[in-house]
């Protein structure tokens, strides 16, 4: 889905504003406005004017905050989880930062260390300027800072423009000040910030001074300096010797290539954008840092830190989302309890419908009951008689193995079987001891032994026997004994 996002820089003597949509397809610039403020200064009425008038497409935006309004520091942190920065930022700044919003803006590691790049804002001089906007039925949403918007240009624009590779240095020229940055993997790693500014240049231009002038002198001096200073922190030279330049530099693109050729850097202006849509042509170095945060408002280029909000807007988003994650709570509980309505219902219905069925199938269902109660009688006769019957089979194959191993000249007299058990087994042999120990050899006969005492009759000895009828187990492992 297509975001557009409006970013507002309000200087000292100009207004700057611009749009832009990221489609799926792309980043498209809708328009933008330059407008110089009016000599009696700006209300929030005038601005009112000029928004309806540049046909601003909705009214909320960033506002690019100016540089005086911003105290940039790099606070040097031990490897600290990055739950913590926030907190060791806070004491590190806590004696110099007082009535100052502290915001991370970038966090990169050099040296096995954290560098944070922090912004400090006074809250109140915040407070004034989203309040002008407010004047003119405008909602700013979050600022930024200058150096962010830069450092997210450049990173938009690499691969776009030849002339500047992955890593190089910068100047962005505002109307007091002068700032030399360099950028290198994705990040401004160091910046300073010094005087003369655009306005002191342009006199100097006017003036048709030479460059061994006061005021170009001092920009030279400050410039070897501010390179020497990068030299001794990063202990190395910058990469190549490109210099984007940024800002307001209209009238001012050949005193920078002269100043910068004094050092051997080769400046470079980008007139073109990466943006389709609307071409920004010669404003865009004083735009950069504009399409830069429009960017990130846009949701092209994600980044952890750089938003940042006065403590009434840290408010308003905090009660925000508390009463977010309320609605969540009870949206979910509305579904929960929805859900056991639903439950409830249904089952009353399923309920209902269920005793509606047994009273229309009564009579079936008292037929079925007492099928059941006779199926279920006839089944514990069968079970009986198969029981039954399986003791029966047992006692006939036992019969059938006595008779198949009697020692010749036995005769039974006698035998009584009661479940599975022989009560006496009586009759004569020629030998009894001979005989169980055949038996003992026998399986199904194992087990018969000797009941009472031994005596002679006139066709031999007379024996009477009892055991367990077992079908090859062991009375000792499971057999009845």
């Amino acid at each position: 889905m297509a975001k557009t996002a409006i970013v507002v820089e309000l200087g000292q003597d100009i207004f700057q504003a611009i749009e832009i949509v990221n489609h799926n397809s792309g980043i498209e610039m809708i328009r933008y406005a330059i407008r110089n403020l009016p000599p009696e200064g700006v209300n929030g009425e005038w601005l009112g004017k000029i928004w309806e008038q540049e046909h601003f497409s909705k009214k909320r935006l960033v506002f690019l905050l100016p540089p005086a309004l911003v105290n940039i520091k790099t606070v040097i942190l031990p490897m600290l989880p990055l739950t913590q920065l926030e907190a060791a930022v806070r004491v590190e700044l806590s004696n110099s930062s007082r009535g100052e919003i502290i915001n991370i803006i970038g966090v990169y590691t050099h040296n096995d260390m954290y560098r944070v790049k922090v912004a400090l804002i006074k809250d109140d001089l915040l407070r004034e300027k989203i309040y002008f906007f407010e004047e003119a039925g405008l909602k700013v949403e979050w600022s930024g800072v200058r150096v962010r918007g830069i450092e997210n240009f450049i990173n938009f624009s690499q691969g776009f423009f030849e002339e500047p590779g992955t890593g190089a240095a910068y100047l962005d020229l505002t109307g007091d000040q002068t700032e030399f940055g360099v950028f290198k993997d994705d990040e401004i790693l160091y910046r300073r910030n010094f005087a003369p500014g655009g306005h002191d240049l342009l006199e100097a231009v006017a003036g048709e001074y030479d460059l061994d002038s006061a005021i170009l002198s001092d920009f030279l001096e400050e410039l070897r300096l501010s390179n020497a200073s990068y030299r001794a922190d990063f202990s190395g030279n910058i990469t190549g010797n490109k210099l984007w330049v940024f800002g307001h530099i209209e009238n001012l693109d050949q005193i920078i290539t002269k100043l910068t050729n004094e050092l051997d850097f080769t400046a470079f202006i980008s007139y073109k954008s990466k943006l389709t849509g609307v071409l920004t042509d010669k404003h865009t170095p004083q735009l950069a840092p504009l399409i830069g945060l429009t960017l990130e408002a846009s949701g092209f280029i994600q980044r952890e830190y750089g938003h940042i909000y006065s403590e009434d807007q840290k408010n308003a988003l905090a009660k925000q989302k508390t009463l977010l994650n309320l609605g969540k709570f009870l949206l979910v509980g509305v579904a929960i309890l929805a859900g056991l309505l639903l439950t409830f219902q249904a089952g009353m219905e399923k309920k209902g419908k269920v005793q509606g069925w047994l009273r229309g199938h009564a009579p079936k269902l008292v037929k079925l009951q007492y099928l059941e109660r006779s199926t279920n009688s006839n089944l514990q006769k069968i079970n009986e008689l198969e029981s039954w019957l399986s003791d029966r089979n047992r006692e006939l194959e036992f019969l059938l193995v006595l008779q198949n191993n009697l020692l010749a000249g036995t005769k039974i007299t006698d035998i009584i079987i009661e479940n599975g058990s022989i009560k006496d087994l009586s009759g004569t042999t020629p030998s009894v001891s001979i005989l169980l120990e055949k038996f003992k050899k026998v399986e199904g006969l194992q087990y018969l032994r000797l009941k009472g005492t031994i005596t002679n009759g006139p066709e031999g000895e007379i024996f009477h026997l009892e055991g367990t009828i077992v079908s090859g187990k062991d009375p000792k492992q499971g057999g009845k004994p």
